[in-house]
């Protein structure tokens, strides 16, 4: 059965339990887009490079909005004067903010960090920032609509869609072995991109960069 958009991802999914279709846009779909997202316990996010883009962040004493689509961060770099660019290395708040007293001054950030929905960097400059970030793909709510992922990993999707499925229904059974196809699959999927960014060859932890 093809899964090409969201009408064929539905039928997949519920298979002969097409009583659960009205909760499969209300509950089903929204819980298993989170948990593709955002993750679930034991369960990793996925990463994949068609999630990634970039996108230029105006900042205003050391201050900028994060994108609308905005999931994950992967890199900051800043774009000084006479085309210099410097790579602003990620610290949690509590390390960001103990250290921003002793970078008062300086003339190019050297690390941020991310509040909610704003970005930080520090020392606290005025200027441009080019942010490399994952984005959340587009959201799916006709029949015929479709998205990056679910084109390319429709596993990830069925089996995410199947694992709320039977946490409806309270089969446990069939929930212990669908954990485990999702679980594989995006384990997969992930694994694809880190060889893909790296040309197969070993990857080496660079302050500053996600993986």
């Amino acid at each position: 059965m093809a899964l090409g958009n969201l009408a064929e991802l539905r039928t997949a999914a519920l298979g002969l339990r097409t009583d659960m279709a009205s909760k499969f846009s209300s509950e089903i779909l929204p819980l298993a887009e989170q948990r593709i997202f955002y993750g679930d316990g034991p369960l990793q996010p996925l990463r994949v490079l068609p999630m990634e883009t970039s996108q230029n962040l105006s900042f205003t004493s050391g201050s900028a909005t994060l994108p609308t689509d905005f999931l994950d961060k992967r890199a900051l770099y800043w774009e000084g004067a006479a085309g210099q660019i410097v790579s602003l290395s990620y610290e949690p708040p509590a390390v960001f903010y103990q250290e921003s007293y002793n970078r008062r001054g300086g003339s190019f950030p050297m690390a941020y960090t991310v509040e909610g929905n704003t970005a930080k960097i520090s020392p606290a400059l005025t200027g441009t920032a080019r942010l490399l970030y994952y984005q959340r793909p587009a959201a799916m709510s006709g029949d015929t609509d479709t998205n990056v992922i679910l084109a390319k990993w429709p596993g990830v999707y069925l089996f995410s869609c199947q694992i709320d499925l039977y946490r409806l229904l309270r089969n446990d059974d069939e929930l212990t072995k669908v954990r485990q196809f999702y679980a594989d699959a995006v384990a997969a999927a992930n694994r694809q991109a880190l060889v893909a960014r790296t040309f197969g060859g070993t990857l080496k932890k660079r302050v500053g960069f996600g993986v």
